[in-house]
This record gives C-alpha cells, sequence and structure tokens, in this order.
C-alpha cells in the first residue's frame, strides 16, 4: 500500500490527446511546473501498463508500484527521458527500477553517505594543514582570502530572509560529492552522474558536472551563499527548494524562488501514476517551521522572489544557474520521496547493506529536535 503521505490519486485513462488535469491558472509560480506539461502522464500512465513489465516483481511489490524516490523521480524527469524508457523497458528496468541505486543517489546528495576509501585522503590532507600552521610563519606567505570570507563579502546578509547574522555559508553542491566523484570514476553509468542521466538528458547533467569539475571541486564561489543558520539547516533538511530563474547578461543580478516542501514519509510501495501533490502556497512546514524576511517583517511564502547581486562578478560571481538547477531538481526528489527524513537503518540494516555496497559510511542523520 501506498503510504498516507502520498495521497492515492490515480490517473484515469482518457482518450488521446492525454488530458492530464492541470491547475487553472497555469502562470503563477508552482513548486512542481512540470506537470503543466501533458505528455508526463501519458508516457507515465503508458509506463505502468507495458506487458513486458507486468509480470516483474521489485522488492516484493508487483508492478506498477514503485518506491516512493523512484516515483518522485519520474515525475520530475525529462520528458525524452521517459519515452526512452517506454520505448525501451529492459534499459528501465536494468538501470532504473532497482530502488537501491536510486535510494544512494539521492542520500549522496544529501550529504547522508561517504565512500570509504575518501576518508583516509582528507584526513591525512587535514593533518598536514594543521602542520603547515605550526610552521614558522616567516616562510609561509601571506594567506590569501578564503572562498569562505569572499562569499561573506559578496553576501553581507542571508539570501533568504534578509538576516545580517549569524550567517552560515551554504554549498548548493555538497563537498562530499567530490569524494564520490573520485570513488566511483570506475563505475562508468553506475556512479552517481550516470544514474542522474538515467532521469535527465546528458548534456543537462553534463552541465551539472562541469560547473563543479575544476581543481577547486565544490570549494568556489559560484557554488556558494549565505543564509542564516536557521535556514541553512532547513536546506540540508529538504524542507525547501530554490528554483533558479535567471541570470542578468552583465552577471551582477541573480533571480530565484523559494518553495517550502511538506515532510513526506517514504514508501516501498506507491502506483507510478499517483499525481504528485504540493501547495505552491505555503508560508510553513511541519509543526510552525517558519523563515521571516527581516525587510518585510513578514513570513518566507512559497513563490517569494529572491533576488541576489554583486558588484563585481568577475571577483564575486554569484551561484551557478546550472548548480541551482541540479538543487532545484534533487531537493524536491529528497523531499517529495520523503527520504529527507528517512534514518538510515531503513536501508541499510544486514540484509540491505550487501544491496548498497560496502565502500560506505554511514553519516548520523541531521539532528530534527528545534
Amino acid at each position: 500500500m501506498a503510504s498516507s503521505t502520498f495521497p492515492d490519486v490515480k490517473i484515469n485513462p482518457a482518450p488521446d490527446p492525454y488530458h492530464f488535469p492541470v491547475c487553472e491558472d497555469a502562470k503563477r509560480p508552482r513548486v512542481l511546473p512540470e506537470l503543466l506539461n501533458p505528455d508526463r502522464g501519458f508516457l507515465i500512465d503508458k509506463l505502468s501498463k507495458l506487458e513486458v513489465l507486468n509480470e516483474l516483481k521489485v522488492n516484493g511489490d508487483t508492478w506498477p508500484d514503485v518506491d516512493s524516490v523512484t516515483w518522485a523521480l519520474l515525475w520530475l524527469a525529462d520528458v525524452e527521458q521517459l519515452e526512452r524508457f517506454v520505448n525501451d523497458p529492459v534499459y528501465y528496468f536494468s538501470r532504473v527500477l532497482v530502488p537501491a541505486r536510486k535510494i544512494t543517489t539521492i542520500l549522496k546528495w544529501a550529504s547522508r553517505l561517504e565512500p570509504l576509501e575518501a576518508i583516509a585522503p582528507a584526513v591525512i590532507e587535514r593533518l598536514e594543514n594543521l602542520d603547515i600552521e605550526d610552521k614558522d610563519m616567516e616562510d609561509v606567505e601571506p594567506k590569501k582570502e578564503s572562498v569562505t570570507d569572499l562569499c561573506i563579502k559578496r553576501d553581507p546578509y542571508c539570501a533568504i530572509t534578509n538576516a545580517g547574522e549569524p550567517l552560515e555559508v551554504a554549498r548548493i553542491c555538497p563537498s562530499s560529492l567530490m569524494l564520490w566523484s573520485q570513488s566511483e570514476r570506475h563505475l562508468e553509468d553506475n556512479n552517481f552522474w550516470g544514474m542522474l542521466e538515467c532521469f535527465w538528458n546528458k548534456k543537462r547533467v553534463e552541465s551539472w558536472r562541469e560547473a563543479v569539475a575544476g581543481p577547486e571541486g565544490t570549494e568556489v564561489l559560484k557554488n556558494m551563499l549565505c543564509l542564516s543558520c536557521d535556514a541553512e539547516r532547513l536546506w540540508r533538511m529538504g524542507r525547501f527548494a530554490l528554483q533558479p530563474l535567471d541570470l542578468s547578461q552583465d552577471g551582477k543580478i541573480l533571480r530565484m524562488r523559494f518553495f517550502w516542501l511538506p515532510r513526506a514519509q517514504y514508501s516501498i510501495s506507491i502506483p507510478m501514476t499517483t499525481l504528485p501533490s504540493v501547495s505552491s502556497t505555503l508560508d510553513h512546514v511541519g509543526n510552525s517551521t517558519f523563515l521571516y524576511n527581516c525587510l518585510t517583517d513578514r513570513a518566507v511564502r512559497s513563490g517569494d522572489e529572491i533576488t541576489m547581486s554583486t558588484a563585481d562578478p568577475v571577483a564575486l560571481p554569484l551561484p551557478s544557474l546550472q548548480l541551482l538547477e541540479m538543487q532545484w531538481m534533487l531537493t524536491r526528489v529528497l523531499g517529495l520521496s520523503g527520504l529527507a527524513d528517512a534514518e538510515a537503518d531503513e536501508f541499510f540494516g544486514t540484509e540491505r547493506v550487501q544491496r548498497l555496497g560496502s565502500n560506505v559510511t554511514i553519516l548520523p542523520p541531521i539532528n530534527r529536535q528545534w
């Protein structure tokens, strides 16, 4: 049975062209604008009826029920990828249908997993840095301004609440993904980026990867923005996502939209044709969890436009549209699927560790006691 968090609103069969239900006001800001495309519902409905997959079972669930991570990914995937699934069901089953691969992909995005082989080099590097600090500073060149210092210089206020302090330098793409890129480079299509290419076209995913492919990896100003401590913590918890809108031609103005993501519960079995339903007008989530805009003295609401600026787009560039787009996609999957609130032992019991692989370290969940 599907979790009660996901209402069992099945798509009713309709003659071609497929009539997918959409909001009458299609121009208003939406947390799930993908639902406006009628081809999406048609293709998912068609995928659910493929006869070649009717006899298959995954984790004991009969097709076309899937786990909630697969469900969320399908509803946010590129339409051209859905077309590929329908036209090549063998590819779909072999690459996409196994839940463990997608669960680990989203957990990596949420910084809940780190590869074991990446820990030792990280520790060694940290010790080397400490050793340098203990040496005679007369023999060390003057320290340059760090990238986090530059981020605070560019963003003296929280991008969402306009609070002046305390601030956290938040990374759009988590630093742990660079460790995975090194650890999984021999896995080709089955690595983090390869799994993303199952749901979004290769060109789009390449633009995401290239944004952090330089020698500094994620430690670049285009991957950072300043948030209040509460906002940064809620972002990591998957409580909201930022939709990138546009970057001015001179690179000095960036516009985004804020959208709350309500808490959900992971489900091992949900009909893939279940229609996602998330309000686009929320002003809080959970048990009275609010963010307040210090300039307007009002609660931050879904659909609110956020503007960031820089006086020097060369020395102090604004966040990358490509990385913000990746965040927009994956953070919504994290929230919609319920994986944001799933505990590690739900997936890493004795039996499931073998499926997910032994080269991972389980990081403790974010403390959710407020």
